[in-house]
């Protein structure tokens, strides 16, 4: 049967096709965010070997039918969102746990970003130039490709990256940094700290409003598209370097660090991009299935990009096995699991790294460092983007469900006669427009971000991500396991690893809240109670429409 994709059936300003190329590229750089090159470095820490076989095997297996099975149900069920999904093949009850569980993931993803790119600006002043002038050039490559065929994007993604490289090289030599910091004091207490972090973390929200706002053919998936190929030039030069230096890896095979937990869960949970992600499930559904051209496409763009993101986790393996002179070195650094969680140091490992391997072929330090800071805000950026606007999308899809605002038939039917609604559909009339929903989902980020007035609020809930993430992905899987057992499919492939993921997060879970309870972290306990309530009732409610659901024939 050929059926038809979304794009070709609507035409706002998310439904609108693109080639595979252009698609691929757009859908891995908003699913590669920082967290693929953290996680996979911290993930050191327990060994190279370790790290290693997760990423293959779980690029290829978990995160690659993970990819391709949520494309797929996306592009049949083109009406329903993440949550509707999760309620028309569990049950009305995952539905809206899986609301609550994909709003706090988003919210802290998208704070946390926020601030991490905002870190990354002020640490490499010399990247801020040549970020814009991409997205600038993006935006002229986006105008470029309206009603361009599809063999017309090799050429112009030459052009476009030979621009972006020379604009990385002259710009990169002229730094921009904001100076100084604005502080609000009482009584001793600071409640505001206005410096060059708080500034970017502003800005960068203003960008997610603006690029939310455009279609994305317009911006959104030709910066995407540009990072990717820009990131696929980095790797190039990486493994190149890599190849001719060939560098001793002074990570050990296997480590058990004095102070850190063991391998067992936490492998699992600290790489979750790059082997396997639960909010993937949310970029696709909210954004890539919303462009995709043909159905035949779904594999190359859903289980590729899973593949492509796993070669850039063992490039950061590789980078953070090798950065170091000795073995004595590499575990001074990765001796202390404390001392391995900062979010931009560990970038910053992998941006040295990279101008590392970038000397070995002739490239000066400071150009490759600036091109690979350009590139890793870029995917920062990307991921942040795409998150504010599937967070939009989530709260209209709960405010549409719950009669908040009124559905497109029912607002065809009012007149000037019929009687006004109550006070609460009244009082949240505002969310009917777009605009309105977009700085809603805004200020909730702002609020977590800036509750302590420096713009580090989403780090007191970064401990949770990582479960989190694993929490939505074993909810993904068992949507894709009962619509494929509803279609007659063999499930058995997306079955086990939602088996060997779903004990492994409810351990996790459990083992952090023994501890969160010991230490007195009351809030990131309390909410780390809820996702593993989350979590087994999704189970339970699941099981229980296996046992009562027969398989029909029907999609």
């Amino acid at each position: 049967i050929n059926y038809s994709t979304p794009a070709h059936r609507q035409t706002d300003g998310d439904y609108t096709y693109a080639g595979r190329h252009l698609l691929f590229g757009h859908h891995l750089a908003a699913v590669a965010a920082g967290t693929t090159l953290i996680g996979s470095a911290v993930a050191l820490i327990w060994g190279w070997i370790p790290a290693f076989l997760w990423v293959v095997v779980g690029s290829a297996v978990a995160a690659g039918t993970y990819g391709l099975g949520s494309l797929w149900l996306s592009v049949r069920h083109p009406d329903l969102g993440a949550a509707e999904l999760a309620g028309k093949f569990i049950g009305p009850w995952a539905r809206e746990l899986f609301f609550v569980l994909a709003l706090v993931l988003l919210l802290i993803m998208n704070a946390v970003f926020a601030l991490l790119a905002a870190r990354l600006f002020a640490a490499y002043p010399a990247a801020v130039l040549p970020f814009w002038t991409v997205v600038l050039i993006a935006l002229v490559f986006g105008r470029f490709l309206r009603g361009r065929k599809e063999p017309e994007l090799v050429p112009a993604s030459l052009v476009a990256l030979l621009v972006s490289v020379v604009a990385v090289w002259l710009l990169g030599k002229a730094s921009f940094a904001f100076t100084g910091a604005l502080n609000l004091d009482m009584r001793g207490a600071s409640f505001v700290s206005m410096d060059a972090t708080f500034v970017w973390a502003a800005l960068m929200l203003v960008t997610g409003f603006f690029a939310t706002r455009l279609p994305v053919r317009k911006l959104v998936r030709p910066h995407g598209y540009l990072t990717a190929v820009l990131l696929g030039f980095t790797l190039i030069i990486l493994y190149a370097g890599v190849v001719i230096e060939h560098p001793n890896l002074v990570a050990p095979e296997f480590n058990t660090p004095a102070d850190g937990p063991g391998v067992m869960p936490w492998l699992f949970i600290t790489l979750t991009s790059g082997a396997f992600a639960g909010f993937h499930f949310l970029i696709i559904n909210g954004i890539t299935a919303k462009q995709l051209n043909r159905e035949t496409d779904a594999r190359y763009v859903g289980y590729g990009a899973a593949v492509a993101e796993g070669v850039i986790a063992l490039s950061a393996i590789l980078v953070a096995g090798t950065a170091f002179s000795n073995p004595e070195t590499w575990n001074q650094r990765f001796a202390s699991w404390e001392d391995i969680q900062g979010l931009q140091p560990i970038l910053t490992l992998y941006i040295n790294g990279f101008a590392h391997f970038a000397g070995v072929l002739g490239l000066g330090a400071e150009f490759a460092r600036t091109l690979a800071a350009v590139v890793v805000i870029s995917l920062v950026v990307t991921t942040l983007v795409a998150g504010i606007r599937v967070q939009k999308h989530l709260l209209a899809e709960f405010a549409q469900r719950h009669r908040i605002v009124p559905t497109e038939k029912e607002g065809e039917t009012q007149t000037a006669s019929a009687p006004r609604a109550p006070w609460p559909a009244r009082a949240v009339a505002p969310l009917q427009k777009d605009k309105n929903l977009l700085w809603l989902t805004l200020g909730l980020i702002a609020l977590l971000m800036f509750s302590d007035g420096r713009g580090f609020g989403g780090l007191k809930l970064w401990p949770l991500f990582g479960a989190a993430n694993l929490v939505l992905g074993v909810i993904g899987l068992l949507v894709l396991t009962l619509a494929l057992r509803r279609v007659q499919q063999p499930v058995m492939q997306v079955l086990a690893p939602l088996v060997l993921l779903a004990l492994f997060a409810a351990w996790a879970l459990i083992a952090q809240l023994g501890e969160w309870w010991q230490t007195g972290h009351w809030l990131l306990f309390g909410l780390g109670l809820i996702l593993l309530l989350i979590e087994l009732a999704a189970i339970l409610e699941a099981a229980m429409t296996l046992k009562s659901r027969s398989p029909t024939p029907t999609a």
